[in-house]
């Protein structure tokens, strides 16, 4: 939740400082496999590199929930509907980039970011409010 939640402000950062336009080119920035020299480039490959590293770390989230089959199934359908909303949010900012930054694909791209942090806000709620089957198991017996 915190990582999601420090990727959102990165976004905003990207938005706020003027960076938004400044990389052109998607996975790289400006057709480079280098890291760009400018300081806005700087800053929206800085928020691409979080989102890799949050992303990965949500699909090591999602497979701790799979394999645990003791967890409660709304903390694995959730963890499941989180990773599902990161990987369309990684396509709306692909193509937010493609299409040259259209205000309505930024627009959705700050709505689905939204959605990954309430999904991840409702995941910390379910986690903590969720008994683990064996645990009721135990109570019922």
């Amino acid at each position: 939740m915190v990582g999601i939640y420090l990727l959102v402000l990165s976004g905003s950062y990207v938005s706020t400082s003027g960076a938004t336009g400044a990389c052109l080119d998607w996975p790289h920035c400006l057709d480079s496999d280098h890291l760009p020299g400018g300081k806005l480039q700087v800053i929206h490959m800085a928020h691409r590199f979080v989102a890799l590293i949050i992303g990965v770390f949500a699909i090591y989230v999602l497979h701790l929930a799979i394999r645990g089959r003791h967890r409660p199934k709304p903390v694995r359908y959730v963890s499941m509907a989180i990773v599902t909303l990161f990987v369309i949010e990684v396509f709306v900012g692909a193509g937010a980039v493609w299409m040259d930054f259209p205000t309505d694909m930024r627009g959705l791209h700050q709505a689905v970011a939204t959605a990954v942090w309430g999904m991840a806000v409702w995941l910390a709620a379910v986690n903590f409010t969720s008994r683990d089957a064996p645990e009721e198991e135990a109570a019922n017996a």
